[in-house]
């Protein structure tokens, strides 16, 4: 009888463990700030969805589709069993949710630096033009952005595309400039160079509001400057004596 007994314990307790408790599936909540809009996006493949209503990933369409409005978002799980018993397993999430912020953001490229605006006068003196800029995404832009450059931050996006793009243009003015001209035609050189980048990356999904030099340009060789200072100056002196 106590052989019995305990025979039927231990059958009791495999069978417990068979059809035991899951644990909890613990709510997940995603807060979505009052300058930032949120994209939910689904983790699972729909084999149901029909070819005409899919959008193919990562383009404009498909995370304007993706979009919701609301501000606090419930994170939906499966459950993903993992062993032999019933418990043995975890919810996972079957979607995730993308945040743009919409903070505007100020940055500058100064000299001596990774992001350094580095350009080459024709007789191929170095020179560096020290940049200073805002910029955000409009709310509008966001599919845009995302279509383009996925979970990448603006700033990183600034001080890399962005960087390139403005340096590769203001190089190759730069370079058909003698380097004792070079402060005369700065200008020059920027202005269209900041009209193209603020042109091109709005198409991209950034809105570059302010983009300009805050110093004088910087030679590599600081004895070029001199010379420079120097020819100025006694052009002025010149100039005066005549008079």
């Amino acid at each position: 009888m106590k052989k019995i007994s305990i025979l039927f314990a231990m059958a009791i307790l495999v069978l417990i463990g068979l059809v035991g408790c899951r644990p909890y599936d613990v709510p997940q909540f995603i807060e979505v700030g009052t300058n930032e809009s949120a994209y939910v996006i689904p983790l699972d493949t729909d084999t149901d969805l029909k070819t005409e209503d899919q959008v193919a990933v990562n383009t404009e369409a498909y995370y304007k589709k993706a979009m919701v409005s609301v501000k606090k978002i419930q994170i939906h799980h499966k459950w993903e069993q993992r062993g032999r018993w019933h418990s043995n397993g975890d919810w996972v999430p079957t979607e995730k949710v993308i945040i743009v912020n919409h903070t505007p953001v100020s940055g500058r490229w100064i000299q001596d630096t990774n992001e350094a605006i580095k350009v080459e006068t024709k007789g191929s003196q170095g020179i560096q033009v020290p940049m200073t800029f805002d910029a955000r995404i409009v709310k509008e832009d966001g599919p845009l952005y995302l279509s383009n450059y996925g979970t990448k931050s603006l700033m990183d996006v600034l001080n890399t595309e962005v960087n390139h793009y403005f340096a590769a243009f203001c190089n190759e003015a730069f370079h058909q400039v003698e380097y004792k001209d070079a402060n005369a035609q700065r200008d020059e050189i920027v202005k269209p160079a900041v009209a193209s980048t603020i042109e091109y990356f709005k198409t991209q999904g950034i809105t570059i509001t302010q983009m300009s030099v805050y110093d004088g340009l910087i030679f590599d060789d600081p004895t070029l400057q001199d010379e420079i200072n120097k020819l100025k100056s006694e052009t002025f002196y010149l100039r005066k004596k005549c008079k």
